[in-house]
C-alpha cells in the first residue's frame, strides 16, 4: 500500500528504504512480536539484574512499587546506553519490550526508541512508531516527555523533506513547552522551506526573546537569507556558523545550506544567461572539499554526492577532463565504501564516455 500512495511524499523515496521494508516485513507478524519479548525478559534479566523473581522477594505493597520503579529504571538505562552503543535493532527491541513489559503506561523506553530509529536515519520507521504507537496512546498526553516526542515526530519528517506535516509537529512542540529555544530552530528553517517566510521571521523573534543560541541564530538567518535570494548574506552566516558549531550536526548543516546556496545562484545564472556560474561551482567545489575533511564518516556520503555532482558540472561547463577525473575519483571512493547505488555507476559510465 506504501507503494501504491497517491501522494509521492508517501512513496518509498529510495530502493534501500523499500528493500528495508521487505527485510523487516516478519516482524509485523504476532509470533515474532511474541518471540522478542520472550527474549528480552530473558536479556533484562542477565544484564540488568531484574525480573518478577527479585521483585517478588520484597513484601508489601509500597516495597514493590519502589521495586518496580527501580527496575523500570535500569531497564531504561540499559535500553538508553544499547542506543548509544549503537547495539543491533534486536538487542534494541529487547531491551525496548522488557522496559515497556515493567511500565507499559510511561513514556521513557518509546522515546528511547523513537530516538534509536532518527539516530539510525530511519526516519520512516520512526515516524510510524511515534504516529501508530506512541500517538494512538491517549495516556501518553499527560506527560512531560510527550512535547520531546511531537518534536522528535518533526525532526524525522524534516529529514524526509515533508516539511509542511514537520511544522505542524515542531509547532505542537512548541504550543505545549515554548520555554526551550532549541525547539525553534528547525521550526523555522522548516516555515521556510515550506515557503511561509514571514511567519518564520515571526517566530525567529520569538526564538530571540527565548534566548536561541547564536549558533542557531546563523544557520536560521542563513536559511531565511537565502530564501530572500542574499546570497551574499546567507554565506556570511553560514560559513560563521561552520567556524562556531560545537556539533558536528550543525555543521554539516551549515556547509550542505551554504552548498544550495551556490547551487541556487549556479541555477540563475544558467536561467538568466549570465557569467557568474563558474565562480559559483568554484565556490561549492571549495566549501565541499573542506567539508570533505571535516565532517565524520556518517555524514560524508551526501558531501560526496554534492561534491561530485559540482565537479561533474564542472567538467560539462568547462570541459576540462581533469573535473570528470576527480567525480569519478569520488564516485569510485563511494563505491569502496559500500554506498553505491545503480546511479553511482550510472554516472561513472556517463562521465567516461563524455572524456
Amino acid at each position: 500500500m506504501k507503494a501504491l500512495a497517491r501522494e509521492p511524499r508517501q512513496l518509498f523515496q529510495t530502493t534501500e528504504s523499500m528493500l528495508k521494508a521487505f527485510l523487516k516485513i516478519h516482524k509485523y507478524d504476532f509470533r515474532y512480536k511474541k518471540m522478542v519479548l520472550q527474549q528480552g525478559a530473558v536479556f533484562l534479566a542477565t544484564a540488568a539484574g531484574i525480573g518478577a523473581g527479585i521483585l517478588l522477594t520484597f513484601f508489601g505493597k509500597g516495597q514493590l512499587a519502589i521495586e518496580k520503579e527501580e527496575a523500570y529504571v535500569q531497564a531504561v538505562d540499559l535500553l538508553s546506553h544499547a542506543r548509544a552503543e549503537g547495539e543491533e535493532e534486536q538487542r534494541i527491541d529487547q531491551a525496548y519490550l522488557a522496559a515497556r513489559e515493567i511500565k507499559p503506561q510511561r513514556l521513557e523506553a518509546y522515546v528511547q526508541k523513537a530516538l534509536y530509529y532518527y539516530e539510525q536515519k530511519e526516519y520512516e520507521d520512526g515516524i510510524a512508531f511515534i504516529e501508530d504507537t506512541i500517538l494512538t496512546e491517549h495516556v501518553f498526553f499527560d506527560q512531560e516527555l510527550i512535547t520531546d516526542v511531537y518534536f522528535l515526530l518533526g525532526s524525522c519528517r524534516f529529514e524526509m523533506e515533508q516539511y509542511d506535516k514537520a511544522v505542524v509537529s515542531y509547532g505542537t512542540a512548541i504550543s505545549r513547552d515554548d520555554s526551550r529555544p532549541e525547539f525553534y530552530r528547525d521550526y523555522v528553517i522548516s516555515l521556510v522551506r515550506d515557503g511561509k517566510v514571514s511567519k518564520a521571521e515571526t517566530v525567529l523573534k520569538q526564538a530571540e526573546e527565548k534566548g536561541i543560541s547564536s549558533v542557531d541564530l546563523l544557520l536560521v538567518n542563513g536559511e531565511l537569507k537565502k530564501a530572500k535570494g542574499d546570497y551574499e548574506g546567507a554565506e556570511q552566516d553560514l560559513k560563521q556558523c561552520v567556524k562556531e558549531a560545537e556539533t558536528a550536526e550543525i555543521r554539516m548543516r551549515a556547509y550542505v545550506l551554504c552548498d544550495m546556496a551556490y547551487r541556487e545562484q549556479y541555477d540563475e545564472s544558467k536561467e538568466k544567461e549570465i557569467s557568474g556560474d563558474l565562480a559559483c561551482l568554484q565556490k561549492s567545489r571549495e566549501l565541499l572539499e573542506e567539508a570533505r575533511r571535516k565532517v565524520g564518516m556518517e555524514d560524508r556520503l551526501l558531501i560526496y554526492e554534492r561534491l561530485a555532482q559540482t565537479y561533474i558540472d564542472l567538467q560539462e561547463l568547462t570541459r576540462e577532463e581533469e573535473y570528470g577525473e576527480c567525480a569519478i575519483s569520488i564516485l569510485e571512493e563511494v563505491i569502496d565504501r559500500g554506498w553505491g547505488t545503480y546511479l553511482t555507476y550510472n554516472n561513472i559510465a556517463i562521465l567516461y564516455q563524455k572524456m
